[in-house]
């Protein structure tokens, strides 16, 4: 799954020009908030009442990589 997270990055910043790239997860997915961090990906904090699911809205984690912090 890396590899896949690190092309999609690679194309975000060198095809189509983005300046960041972020990352949402559930508060308490260890696996997915391991993988971002694993390619460099810094938490930037959490969204309160972010997402919609089922009848209520629920937080997310938030993680951004700046172009210039990609290697």
């Amino acid at each position: 799954m890396s590899e896949i997270l690190e092309s999609l990055i690679q194309f975000s910043f060198e095809k189509v020009g983005f300046h960041s790239v972020e990352a949402l997860t559930n508060l308490d997915a260890i696996p997915s908030m391991n993988l971002p961090m694993k390619v460099g990906f810094k938490e930037d904090g959490i969204l309160r009442g972010y997402a919609a699911h089922e009848d209520h809205y629920v937080d997310q984690r938030c993680f951004s990589l700046l172009k210039h912090e990609w290697n």
